[in-house]
């Protein structure tokens, strides 16, 4: 089947399904490798220096920040050195936030990359501006203010070619994002939780009085010519049920319900007992468990422009996301090697923050940051380096030692594309995968 309309909103809770890719049947080039790309987006610019404390520089570190700064005692079950052997109770150079014991145990398998000072250069505009730190994030470029951006998962997946019954590219935060708008296709935007996928007919009509209509427009074949709007209407009717339903009969072969989901430590008072993060990562593996050959997904997780009260806040964000992303891992690699071994895993957020905290103890904007990657043939260790925070600029920044650019291009050509043709140059490999 060939779906043939730009796009339409589907499920309970309005979930968002972007059609461009249905349009037309697509001539595709074969995937060069069989890389599944999960993207977890730390929304708000994360705080790189309670993430990874460089212990090597604790006096600094605490002269900082002595308002949020964790203390040598917090740290000592997560630190580590870059030699992956080392044991926690040995290590001595950096450590892991205290809520981040499950990338911690990860780090032990070598199977986690820390990519320490990463970022936009400090020459790129918006460096620390959250919607232009977004928009180079997601593009893979810098001082562009194009109108009609193709991101950089969707520029890949133009080179690599999209085939299947379910798009390549998968958003699981009810909105199409930047970083996979592509000239060949779109993401399928759903929901948190793919069980309530369905035609969203309104909020004037009952469910049960918008398919009667639907089914009647669908019926009628009086129109005979396709030019005319109410055959278009028709046809979109059709085809929009028909697309439905084959979703449905795919994410309804794998149901997860003994996919952990809550929270492992106690969550904040303030959230549910279930993890967002958790339930976004639940529905990539129901996707990837159901056979579909859907190469890209994308997650979020929110919170983490911390002006104030960083450590109440940053802290459980940590945990959720190290978690989720180490439960999703081992669950897979359960489940299904032989996917498992395909699946890398990276996230990466808007900015960094000021070495120096607040006075309402939390942080502004700022540079260099932290990136994870994850996966089986990930090679696990320190990658970059981290900035002297002795050595800070004008406005209170580090130096940022990995261009976020360098991250991207080879996450790109791991997934089987050529980075230079969409980071617009050459950049030697970091060598995490």
């Amino acid at each position: 089947m060939v779906f043939s309309r730009r796009r339409f909103l589907c499920g309970a809770t309005a979930m968002g399904l972007s059609m461009p890719l249905f349009m037309r049947a697509l001539e595709a080039q074969a995937a060069a490798t069989n890389t599944i790309l999960v993207v977890v987006e730390l929304n708000g610019g994360n705080d790189f220096f309670n993430t990874i404390v460089p212990m090597t520089q604790y006096g600094p570190y605490n002269d900082l920040r002595s308002n949020i700064a964790l203390t040598q005692s917090q740290l000592a079950a997560t630190m580590f050195d870059p030699n992956i052997s080392t044991p926690a109770n040995q290590a001595s150079e950096y450590a892991f936030h205290p809520t981040m014991t499950a990338f911690r145990s990860l780090w032990s398998a070598g199977k986690l990359a820390v990519l320490a000072g990463v970022g936009l250069p400090p020459t790129a505009y918006g460096n620390t501006d959250h919607e232009q730190a977004r928009y180079a994030w997601s593009t893979g470029t810098i001082d562009s203010f194009d109108l009609s951006p193709t991101g950089w998962v969707g520029a890949a997946f133009d080179q690599i070619g999209q085939t299947g019954t379910l798009p390549a590219m998968i958003a699981l935060d009810n909105d199409s994002p930047t970083i996979m708008l592509a000239t060949t296709g779109s993401p399928l935007v759903i929901n948190q939780n793919i069980g309530g996928f369905s035609t969203n007919v309104g909020s004037s009509l009952s469910s049960s009085d918008g398919k009667a209509r639907i089914g009647g427009l669908n019926s009628n074949d009086a129109y005979a010519l396709a030019s005319m709007p109410a055959e278009f209407a028709r046809a979109t009717a059709s085809e929009t049920e028909e697309y439905v339903g084959t979703v449905q009969s795919i994410l309804s072969k794998e149901s997860l319900s003994n996919y952990p989901t809550t929270y492992a430590f106690d969550p904040p008072s303030t959230t549910t007992s279930y993890s967002t993060v958790k339930t976004q990562l639940q529905q990539v593996a129901r996707v990837l468990l159901s056979g579909a050959t859907s190469r890209a997904f994308w997650v979020s997780q929110g919170g983490y422009d911390t002006h104030s009260d960083q450590i109440s806040n940053q802290g459980p964000l940590l945990g959720e996301m190290s978690e989720g992303v180490s439960q999703f891992y081992q669950y897979m690699q359960q489940a299904n090697p032989a996917i498992a071994q395909n699946i890398v895993i990276m996230t990466i957020s808007d900015f960094g923050r000021r070495p120096n905290s607040n006075s309402t103890a939390g942080t502004d904007h700022g540079t260099s940051t932290v990136s994870f990657v994850l996966g089986a043939n990930v090679v696990g260790g320190l990658y970059g380096s981290y900035p002297s925070l002795t050595a800070l600029d004008g406005n209170g920044n580090v130096a940022v030692p990995v261009d976020f650019r360098n991250q991207i291009s080879d996450v790109c050509q791991a997934i089987g594309a050529d980075p230079s043709l969409i980071v617009g140059q050459t950049y030697p490999k970091l060598g995490f995968i």
